[in-house]
């Protein structure tokens, strides 16, 4: 449904082709990771506006944070977010959601490199103003690669296929 990988002169382009393009705001930075490029967030102003992107059910999200507590990423204000909470994968206004982290069920997300995160929910949500790097008002402190959302529940095993997918791009 959306991808955001690619991150060039203040905005994201959305390479599913749905256009779902985003623009960087406050100290939000481009910068090169060991996954290719991330944004770099400053934990104070700094976020990427994308806006409505339709019916979510599933993010997935590589991230190394400088802090154990943080906001994410938001898919309605205040309302919906993804979020870590000392050192925990956590979501508000999914209903009965599922956590990966690296490929695994749990919420264990570690400081020391890039993580990726999953957040998976039979119910969907009407992604009306989807943030990257701020959620319910906290701002993200460090840096966010690959951003997907997706319009379906991702399982177990397609999370596992999708992580094995990933491993190549250096992420254990």
């Amino acid at each position: 449904m959306a991808l955001w990988h690619e991150y060039r002169y203040g905005h994201i382009q959305d390479l599913s082709g749905n256009g779902y393009n985003g623009t960087f705001a406050g100290n939000a930075r481009m910068r090169k990771t060991e996954l290719g490029f991330g944004v770099d967030f400053d934990g104070t102003n700094s976020l990427v506006t994308v806006g409505d992107i339709g019916l979510v059910k599933s993010v997935l999200v590589s991230l190394k944070g400088r802090e154990t507590t943080d906001g994410v990423l938001e898919l309605i204000n205040n309302t919906a977010y993804v979020h870590l909470n000392a050192g925990a994968l956590t979501s508000t206004g999914f209903t009965g959601p599922v956590y990966y982290v690296q490929g695994l069920a749990g919420t264990a997300v570690s400081q020391s490199a890039f993580q990726w995160c999953l957040v998976s929910s039979d119910t969907g949500i009407a992604a009306g103003s989807f943030l990257v790097g701020e959620a319910n008002g906290d701002y993200f402190n460090g840096t966010i690669g690959t951003v997907l959302a997706f319009r379906q529940l991702i399982v177990a095993t397609e999370a596992s296929q999708i992580f094995g997918e990933l491993h190549p791009w250096g992420v254990p």
